[in-house]
């Protein structure tokens, strides 16, 4: 839950200045239409629900992919497709997971360990958004923001696919 939890909420602050990057490296100039790409971000999810501990493996490792990729190519397509597919990995993930702690852990206390799983979530989350002293504007802009972004996505690729593979190993098909 930390990595891929923590991995969105760090892309959700970093999407779009890797989008921005992107686009001027590909000599697109310096203005984007933010609003046809949030539009396409927000196309309607489907309602399949998965059902076993592989799939979810699976959609994590796609995502791990999802933010590897534009740290490898720095081309504006790419990018703004990785983060559509990454996009449709968060529409797998969530009830995924609900489905897994209702089987996993018993009902009087998941509300706990669901609180106590916070704790590391959010440290990821602040940590990866503080680890630079300059300033958040200045660095989402900035080459040096751009080293950034492509340090915190690599992070959040490798925890990706530590929980890809843990979940590999202790996952239960059912």
């Amino acid at each position: 839950m930390t990595f891929f939890e923590g991995s969105m909420y760090l892309w959700i602050f970093l999407q779009f200045p890797a989008l921005e990057f992107a686009h001027e490296e590909g000599g697109w100039g310096d203005t984007m239409s933010f609003g046809i790409i949030f539009a396409a971000m927000m196309l309607p999810r489907s309602r399949w629900v998965v059902t076993t501990s592989k799939l979810l493996a699976l959609t994590l490792i796609i995502a791990s992919i999802c933010f590897i990729i534009p740290t490898l190519y720095h081309n504006e397509a790419v990018t703004f497709w990785c983060f559509c597919i990454f996009e449709v990995c968060c529409g797998i993930y969530f009830p995924s997971v609900a489905h897994l702690r209702e089987r996993i852990i018993e009902d009087h206390i998941r509300a706990r360990v669901s609180s106590v799983l916070r704790i590391p979530l959010n440290l990821f989350v602040v940590i990866g958004l503080v680890s630079n002293r300059e300033e958040i504007v200045k660095l989402m802009k900035s080459r040096l923001g751009r080293q950034h972004r492509e340090n915190v996505f690599g992070i959040c690729s490798v925890g990706l696919l530590s929980a890809a593979t843990i979940l590999g190993v202790l996952g239960t098909d059912e």
